[in-house]
């Protein structure tokens, strides 16, 4: 006679104790690694809408000075735009969003984020739509105006200043705390 056959697994439903700590522990790892990639993500975000708009200046100066022509900068309390000055039928000069690469579409701050501009010192105040004209504007010299636009920090205390360099053809971005 043959003895019965030995059963490995159990019939029975349910984690087991060292199961449920390994879930635990795996839980916490992944949660504290999301809740640390999202610390100071407004600034991060603030941050980079800097360097970009400092970049995008830069770039419109350079496109100002090869062409030949003004290139303004419009801007709201949350978005800003380029703009080209161009001639209609009529003989009327109006700007229109500028159709350059690197220049061509509005751009829109993080959620909460909030534009300010000075320029000779002067406060400007910024509505919540765009201007038709530009408040800023970069001549064909390439010279950047003496200007300031901080750009506020969601949720945060420190926001990010871009303004003229030392040798006024190229803006810089820094932290507006520093200023």
């Amino acid at each position: 006679m043959r003895a019965p056959p030995v059963r490995l697994h159990r019939n029975t439903t349910g984690m087991t104790l060292l199961e449920v700590l390994v879930v635990i522990t795996i839980t916490a790892l992944v949660m504290g690694i999301a809740s640390f990639s999202f610390q100071g993500g407004g600034q991060r975000q603030a941050r980079f809408s800097g360097e970009k708009l400092a970049a995008q200046i830069n770039h419109a100066a350079l496109l100002s000075t090869l062409r030949g022509h003004p290139i303004g900068l419009a801007l709201s309390d949350d978005r800003y735009q380029f703009m080209v000055r161009e001639q209609n039928q009529r003989r009327e000069h109006l700007w229109r969003p500028a159709q350059q690469r690197g220049l061509n579409k509005e751009n829109r701050l993080p959620k909460q984020g909030r534009l300010q501009l000075s320029i000779n010192s002067s406060f400007v105040d910024l509505n919540a739509e765009p201007p038709v004209t530009p408040q800023l504007l970069i001549p064909p010299s390439g010279e950047l105006p003496d200007f300031e636009i901080v750009i506020d920090n969601p949720g945060g205390n420190t926001g990010y200043r871009v303004a003229p360099g030392p040798s006024k053809f190229k803006a810089l971005l820094s932290s507006a705390a520093d200023h």
